[in-house]
């Protein structure tokens, strides 16, 4: 049995030493591959952490660039952060090709900060030190395009993570599976020699099984990122120089972690000032809104229109316990008086912009127009003149405004004046969406084909057009920004579907019977509203009949005045109509503009131009009875009047070659030699065969020459 015992325990201490050598190559090959896929998570982490500095670098270029030694600073930091990222992925290659990992996933995280870096440095070009519109723009452009990079390399250090935690697991089970085979296999021999082999199985699993299973308790604790084992290392063997190597691993990690919870706090400080900015940033919205408060609104007392409107700026924000908006339309009401006579004026502009940037624009447009009606109040002088005059001194003076910028900010708008005892609107289009008028259930656009370019575009030299337009009781008028009509519509193709067609805005309104709330709810069903919207509502109210119909024998006295053929019996009859019907009917616009057609047959110059002054201050929409008094002055020998009365219908209607020619007539009496040439010269621009203005101009010519 001794013999039996001791092949027995040669045989156990065979396999024992077979499981002790074993267990040891296990162990190494379980520490290698560990201090690798260690390696290769802390390289990833790294690379990791580098890439949001290089993020936070291109941020400060953005928004503490505009200062160029900071600019090169932050610049020479990004450039740094982007060659440390690069190199931290290069390194992992070879540690994925020795594992057989995914080397795509690397190769790819390469390639996307490359992007990245062309992209910042493609849009970086436009950057301009100062300018706040080039920062929002430039990081508007690139918005995002840091997060597919950062996905990338998210994946590697999850996928390092979970090969770490898959390699570490497979190790575990073989050293179990050997563990029982060798425990098996001593308890078959324990039966022959049960005390030498219990005492070799006791120092068997003293002297292999404890200190493995201790390493590979380290290895777990280690891959859960709980570093603050500690690992007493008394052994001379090769556990313990295995134990010496995971406690100095284990330090490095430690160390790796601690600089990067550092990072974090760096990052967390920069996040802090970033938010500190944008607190600064919110209270320079919040002083504009302020000063926009007061240029906004409805000033009118008038009783001869109802005023509704909507103002909705894009930007939202909030200052503290303050909830605001910001943005770049205006809509502002108000009375004025020009010539005796009560007119309501009203002003809706949408300056270029977003933000800031338009708030800028429509707080010095809102200023300039506060300035005007203020003057206009408060001045005689500026009381005393026509509303086609007002209206064009009016548009130059804010142009001249905002062309001093350069061309930096540009406004469209609507500049519009109705008349309250006549119903007569006039009004000027600078590149604004149309007016809409809704008369009878029906929506139409008043100024189409009549259209000014931006105020404040440079070499806009067009000639002002203003259009009028005559209101009835119950008519509705609207204007609008063109945020009515860019609504989103949905997506295709991963791109916005904006609304192209300008006339859904007329099919809203006739849906909503010009109800300024209905229309805006429509709007927001139909689509996203996409930019700032402004809507303004002028609803006419119904006015008693300041003109009483003239009775039929009266109506019979005038219509005989288009028979008489004899001068002086013409004369006579226009005398009794002075002295009887015009003392019944006193500013009757029937009466006004007979006696001046009459008393211009009759060429009583002097009277046709007193009546026709009148019947235009009674029915200013009457365009051709602005050339009868001009025409009338002119022969009367009163030049200015006559002047100033072409020139309301000039601004009125470009294209009516008597009224130029009439006025190159008056220019010429007023020996205004260049004013004459003008008139000639449009003439000729209209019909370039015109014999009159041919003559006249080459004439003008030749004189000044």
């Amino acid at each position: 049995m001794a013999w039996i015992a001791i092949t027995a325990l040669s045989i156990t201490g065979a396999i024992g030493i077979y499981n002790i050598d074993a267990g040891r190559r296990s162990t190494f090959t379980a520490l290698k591959y560990n201090i690798a896929i260690t390696n290769a998570v802390d390289i990833s982490r790294s690379a990791q952490a580098d890439f949001k500095l290089q993020v936070q670098e291109w941020k400060n270029v953005l928004l503490r660039g505009h200062d160029l030694i900071l600019y090169k600073k932050y610049w020479a930091g990004f450039e740094k952060q982007e060659i440390v990222v690069r190199n931290h992925l290069k390194k992992l290659m070879p540690i994925f090709r020795e594992f057989g990992l995914d080397e795509s996933m690397v190769t790819d995280a390469i390639n996307e900060n490359i992007k990245l870096g062309q992209k910042y440095r493609e849009h970086i070009r436009f950057f301009v030190p100062g300018s706040l519109s080039t920062t929002f723009a430039i990081d508007k452009a690139v918005r995002g395009i840091d997060r597919k990079p950062e996905e990338h390399i998210d994946a590697i250090v999850k996928y390092i993570h979970n090969f770490q935690v898959t390699e570490m697991e497979k190790i575990r089970n073989e050293t179990q599976n050997r563990q029982i085979i060798s425990l098996s296999v001593s308890a078959l021999f324990a039966v022959l020699s049960a005390i030498i082999l219990f005492l070799v199985a006791r120092v068997i699993i003293n002297s292999i099984n404890f200190p493995l299973l201790h390493t590979i308790k380290i290895f777990h604790k280690i891959g859960k990122e709980r570093l603050s084992n500690r690992i007493i290392l008394t052994r001379r063997d090769e556990i313990g120089d295995l134990w010496r190597a995971l406690d100095s691993m284990q330090k490095q990690l430690l160390d790796k972690n601690n600089h990067l919870t550092q990072s974090n706090e760096e990052l967390n400080h920069t996040l802090h000032q970033v938010r500190k900015l944008k607190e600064e940033q919110d209270g320079d919205y919040f002083l504009t809104s302020l000063l926009m408060q007061p240029l906004n609104g409805n000033y009118s007392r008038s009783k001869f229109v109802d005023v509704d409107y909507i103002l909705e700026q894009k930007k939202k924000f909030k200052f503290r316990k303050w909830e605001k908006e910001i943005g770049g339309d205006l809509i502002v009401v108000n009375d004025i008086e020009l010539k005796g006579k009560p007119y309501i004026v009203f002003l809706n502009a949408d300056a270029m912009g977003k933000s800031i940037q338009g708030a800028g624009g429509a707080l010095v447009i809102g200023s300039v127009f506060r300035s005007l009606i203020e003057r206009t109040n408060l001045s005689t002088a500026a009381k005393n003149i026509s509303p086609e005059r007002w209206m064009k001194n009016a548009f130059i003076e804010i142009h001249k405004v905002f062309e001093s910028f350069n061309g930096s900010m540009l406004i469209s708008s609507i500049l519009g004046l109705i008349d309250e005892k006549s119903g007569l609107l006039y009004y000027i289009n600078a590149e604004h969406p149309h007016v809409v008028i809704y008369r009878d259930k029906t929506a139409r656009f008043l100024d189409e084909g009549i259209m000014l370019r931006k105020l404040g575009h440079l070499g806009a030299n067009g000639k002002i057009t203003i259009g009028t337009f005559k209101l009835f009781p119950e008519d509705v008028l609207i204007v609008g920004s063109d945020g009515r009509d860019d609504l989103q519509l949905g997506e295709k193709d991963g791109n916005r579907v904006i609304n192209e067609d300008e006339k859904l805005f007329l099919s809203i309104v006739e849906e909503n019977h010009g109800d300024l709330n209905k229309i805006r709810h429509h709007l927001e069903n139909h689509g996203s509203i996409t930019d700032d919207l402004s809507l303004l509502r002028i609803y006419v109210n119904a006015q008693e009949n300041i003109h009483p119909e003239l009775q039929t024998n009266v109506k019979n006295i005038l219509k005989e005045l288009h028979f008489i053929e004899n001068n002086k019996t013409l004369n006579e009859r226009l005398a009794q109509i002075e002295s009887g019907l015009l003392q019944e009917f006193p500013n009757h616009p029937a009466l006004l503009r007979d006696l001046t057609w009459g008393y211009l047959k009759v060429k009583e110059y002097n009277k046709s131009f007193e009546y026709a002054k009148k019947y235009t201050d009674v029915q200013p929409e009457h365009s051709d009875y602005l050339y009868l008094a001009s025409y009338s002055a002119k022969k009367t020998g009163n030049l200015q009047d006559a002047a100033d009365y072409g020139e309301r219908l000039r601004l009125r209607d470009r294209n009516l070659q008597r009224n130029l020619l009439n006025l190159a007539d008056v220019y010429l009496l007023m020996k205004e030699n260049n004013r004459a040439m003008k008139m000639t010269r449009e003439v000729l621009e209209i019909n370039p065969e015109h014999k009159v203005a041919k003559r006249v101009y080459e004439k003008l010519v030749k004189e000044a020459g």
